[in-house]
C-alpha cells in the first residue's frame, strides 16, 4: 500500500478520490469538492490517499489541531470492490500512526443500521470506545441537517480517562476549525447535558 499526500496526486487519482468519497458517505456528511480540495493545503489537516495495484484503494482526512493534544478523523473511506481485504485495517492503524501521542476522536452514525454497527465494531478493534451519554451532532455543512450520531474516542497512550470538560473545548474548536462554523455554547451543552464528568479507558 502506498500513502500520496493529496497535493501531490495526480489528477486521474484525485478523480478516482471523489468516486468513492461520493459513494461512501450520505449528502449530509460531505463537503464540497472545493472545499475538500482546500484541505490539502490546510496545514492542520493530513488529507491522504492510499493506493494499491496502482489504483486509489481508500483515502483518510485526518484534523490535526496546532494547538491541541487530540485529533479527528474526519473521513476514512475504502474503495467498494475492496472492502473486506484488511484494506481499512491498514488505512486506520496509519491514521492511528500520524496522531502519535494525541487522542482520536471518530464521528460516526448511531441510527441502529447494520452498516453503521459495522462501523462501529471496526473502529472498536482499532482500540476506540463510544463516549456514552454523548448526544453529537455536526454542523449542517449541506443541504440536509446531519443526524444525532455517536462520538468514539481512542485516547492517547498516557492519558487513561478523558474530562467533560476537555472534549467540549475540543467540541469548540472542531466546530469552529473543522466545519468552519460559529461558536455555540448552547449547542454543545445540550450534545453534553447528559454525559458523565468523566470517561475512562477500559485498562485506565
Amino acid at each position: 500500500m502506498e500513502a500520496i499526500a493529496f497535493h501531490d496526486a495526480e489528477a486521474a487519482a484525485r478523480e478516482a478520490l471523489w468516486w468513492i468519497y461520493e459513494e461512501a458517505l450520505p449528502a449530509s456528511e460531505r463537503k464540497t469538492r472545493d472545499a475538500l480540495a482546500a484541505i490539502g493545503d490546510d496545514p492542520e489537516y493530513s488529507f491522504t490517499l492510499f493506493c494499491a495495484d496502482g489504483a486509489v484503494a481508500g483515502f483518510s482526512i485526518l484534523f490535526l489541531p496546532i494547538d491541541a493534544q487530540f485529533a479527528v478523523l474526519e473521513y476514512l473511506a475504502v474503495d467498494a470492490g475492496r472492502r473486506s481485504r484488511g484494506m481499512g485495517a491498514s488505512i486506520m492503524q496509519a491514521v492511528i500512526d500520524q496522531t502519535g501521542d494525541r487522542t482520536l476522536l471518530i464521528e460516526i452514525d448511531r441510527d441502529g443500521s447494520e452498516q453503521a454497527m459495522r462501523r462501529r465494531r471496526f473502529y472498536e478493534r482499532s482500540g476506540c470506545m463510544v463516549l456514552d451519554g454523548v448526544r453529537y451532532r455536526m454542523p449542517r455543512i449541506g443541504a440536509e441537517a446531519p443526524p444525532e450520531m455517536a462520538l468514539l474516542a481512542r485516547l492517547a497512550d498516557d492519558h487513561a480517562t478523558l474530562s467533560r470538560d476537555t472534549l467540549r473545548d475540543w467540541i469548540a474548536v472542531i466546530d469552529t476549525r473543522m466545519y468552519a462554523q460559529a461558536r455555540d455554547d448552547r449547542r454543545i451543552a445540550a450534545m453534553l447535558d447528559k454525559a458523565p464528568a468523566m470517561w475512562r479507558r477500559a485498562d485506565g
